[in-house]
């Protein structure tokens, strides 16, 4: 993204994808799946004679849902919808 006197300054997008979304899987004896997909963006701050990080701020944000089939227990099953946000900043002297 940019080259200053003393870092390399990088930025990213990374795309996530729950994988076999239509997969139906064993938890604790139900059968459940996820729909989940999202970005995380990163900038990093990269010092440039070390190669060393010396800050990085990554953003994650996630939405989706879990689908349980029904049961005995839960006749008409059940879907939970799911937003996950985290901001995660690492930083070196």
């Amino acid at each position: 993204e940019d080259v200053t006197a003393s870092q390399y300054v990088i930025s990213g997008v990374s795309k996530m994808t729950s994988p076999d979304a239509a997969e139906y899987k064993e938890i604790n004896g139900m059968s459940a799946k996820s729909t989940i997909t999202g970005d995380i963006t990163t900038k990093m701050k990269v010092n440039k004679k070390t190669g060393w990080i010396e800050e990085s701020v990554a953003n994650l944000n996630l939405k989706g849902s879990i689908s349980f089939k029904p049961t005995d227990k839960m006749p008409k099953g059940m879907t939970i919808p799911m937003n996950v946000s985290a901001k995660t900043t690492l930083s070196g002297n």
